[in-house]
């Protein structure tokens, strides 16, 4: 059973004795229950996406060629050390056709690039 069960069943009650004022104030506290679930689920995810960020952390291997790479990646698959830096994103960079270049940040916003 849950949090708000007793709550609908008291407010059934109270409808039933026609306590308006105490049924809306029931109902009030439904809403407020309600609202403080849905926040505690955002806290959730928002913990959960900062232990994982935190986990990355202590994986990432930087570069002087301005990328990283996980120290747990055989492939050593290049990120974009500017999106991890900002945004905390790991943004594979591009492989680039262009000479002087070596890879790009595919993100529109970053720019990053990578000389050769």
């Amino acid at each position: 059973m849950g949090l708000l069960e007793p709550i609908r069943k008291a407010a059934d009650v109270v409808k039933g004795i026609g306590d308006i004022p105490l049924y809306n104030d029931i109902i009030g506290l439904q809403q407020q229950i309600l609202d403080m679930q849905e926040e505690i689920n955002e806290l959730r995810d928002e913990n959960k996406n900062l232990k994982d960020i935190s986990e990355i952390e202590k994986i990432i291997e930087r570069h002087v060629k301005s990328f990283i790479t996980r120290s747990d990646d055989e492939a050593k698959v290049k990120y974009c050390s500017s999106c991890w830096d900002n945004n905390r994103k790991l943004v594979q960079l591009s492989e680039s056709s262009n000479p002087g270049t070596l890879h790009t940040c595919p993100t529109k916003n970053c720019g990053n690039i990578i000389k050769r």
